[in-house]
Order: structure tokens, then sequence, then C-alpha cells
């Protein structure tokens, strides 16, 4: 069974943050984390659990990205090949560590790793296999639009400037009343948010950055903050119903489009649908900005 551990100095080296090189790579760490969810589990990326792979700056949950790792040593989200990822960070006091896996076994199964059963493998494999297919086939039906598609991220360019040229491509897509195409496989949180506080926390801390945005680009930067907890909670309220009843008719939608409708006016039916189909899929805002595909 292959194994590393943070203490050994062949497998993992402790880095300080003192000079140019390092300060360069501190930045580009709060940028790879910042306001960022794990690919692999949805959940909110914290840095001191954060796993930031080296050749290509994409984050993780570190115990989602070494259970891949145990069978496969390729980004989930950009198949790009690694052996070492940046862990144990502490943004607060610039300290990170460099962690290296050890080199794959050739000849050992995943099979005979009696800690991580079968079963559980497969599903795990299923899981990023699925959201990898995803990507891929995304990327290939995907047509230009205004901003595509990476808005500096993999330069190095503050994230002030990151965040207002996607706010200024997001303001495009209203502009030219494009539409967004949803994707064929949703997220579990939808299916599962019927009654499940837990869940529903979950898909608030998704969709509440989505809001904000959304509402920069539409209203500018004075919106009135009540319209983020109204638009989510609507939002909420929307997928436990549509789970209850199966109701997909005009009354339906309606029902909580209209509250909206005061403060978005003519944006509202389309600031419903670009919210549904980002909550709905199973990306983090920065890889679905990457992959969504856009018709008139």
């Amino acid at each position: 069974m292959d194994s590393w551990s943070p203490r050994d100095s062949s497998s993992s080296s402790r880095v300080r943050s003192t000079g140019n090189r390092e300060n360069l790579i501190l930045k580009r760490l709060v940028s790879a984390i910042q306001e960022k969810s794990c690919p692999i589990c949805l959940n909110r990326v914290v840095d001191r659990k954060a796993a930031v792979i080296k050749v290509c700056m994409h984050a993780y949950c570190v115990n989602c990205i070494r259970k891949w790792s145990e069978f496969k040593r390729n980004c989930p989200l950009c198949n790009k090949e690694f052996d070492s990822w940046f862990s144990n960070l502490r943004l607060s006091t610039g300290r990170f560590e460099v962690e290296r896996l050890s080199n794959c076994s050739g000849g050992k199964n995943i099979n005979n790793r009696p800690s991580f059963g079968l079963d559980r493998i497969e599903r795990f494999r299923s899981v990023i296999q699925r959201s990898r297919n995803e990507l891929l086939s995304a990327n290939r039906r995907s047509r230009p639009v205004p901003w595509r598609r990476s808005f500096g991220q993999l330069r190095s360019v503050p994230s002030d400037i990151v965040a207002e040229r996607v706010v200024q491509w997001r303001a495009s897509i209203y502009s030219q009343r494009l539409q967004a195409i949803p994707f064929p496989t949703k997220n579990g949180l939808v299916q599962n948010i019927l009654g499940n506080n837990s869940v529903k926390e979950k898909m608030t801390h998704r969709v509440e950055p989505w809001i904000q945005r959304e509402l920069r680009a539409i209203l500018g930067d004075q919106y009135p903050p009540v319209i983020v907890q109204l638009a989510s909670s609507l939002f909420i309220s929307s997928l436990e119903e549509k789970l209850q009843t199966s109701s997909k008719g005009l009354a339906f939608h309606d029902k909580f489009v209209e509250a909206l409708r005061p403060f978005l006016c003519d944006q509202t039916d389309m600031f419903w649908h670009e919210l549904r189909c980002f909550a709905e899929s199973s990306f983090t805002m920065e890889t679905y900005d990457s992959v969504v595909e856009y018709k008139d």
C-alpha cells in the first residue's frame, strides 16, 4: 500500500513564505481557495483542511483528494498528472506545507486495500468520473461568449480585478439576453433537500455568493441586501415544493418568481433561470463559469 507522511522529509517539506517566490505562491493559494467549494464534496474549502494541487492550483478538501489519489494521480477537474499539493495552509501567518506523494506501486491493486472498501472506492470513482466527464463534455460543446473563460485566475491577476471581470461578463449575459443551457446531471443537494436542514444550509452557502454576484451584474453595487436572503429562501422553497408536488406549470413558477419582480423587473425570469442552472449543476462557481454553454 502506498503511503506518505507529513513528517517524512522524503514525502513532505515545510515551507515558510519569506521570499518573493513564497509570497507569490501564497497569493495564488489565497486565490485558489477563497470563496471556493470542493468540486468533489461541494463543501466550502477551509484553508487548514484544503489541498491545492501544485501543477494546476485546483483546490479540494484534503481528505477528498487524498482518497482520489489512492487510485488516480490526475486532477479530477483538468486531468493533469500530479504528485504533490500544498496543504496545512495557515493564511493568517503565511505558512503552508508541500506534501509529496510516494511513487505509485504498479504491482499493487486498489482492490487489495482493506482500509478503503471496494464498494466505497467504486462509488467514489463513479462520482468523480461523472463530474470529470461532464466537464470534458461541456468544454467540447461550449462556444465563445464575452470574457470567456478564465478571467485571469491562472495568471496571478489580482482577485479584485478577476472579480470585476466576471461581473462584467455576467452583465453582458443579461444585456444580450443569452440563456444558459442546463446540465443534464443534477447535484445531490437538489434531490436531498426536502426536510433536511443540513442540506438546506449547504445549498444556501452555495447560492448566496452567486446571487450576490448576479445582483451586482444586474443592479450595480447598491442593491438592497434583503434581496439576497429573499432570493435564496425562495429558491430553496421552490426546490422543496417541486419535490413534493412534481408541479412544473406556470403557476408554480410564478409563485416564487413574482416576489422578486419588484426588484429585478424585466430581468427577473432570466435571473431565476440562471440561478437554477448554476444551483442544480455539480460545479463550483469558477468551474461553472468556464464550461456553461449559452444560446440566444
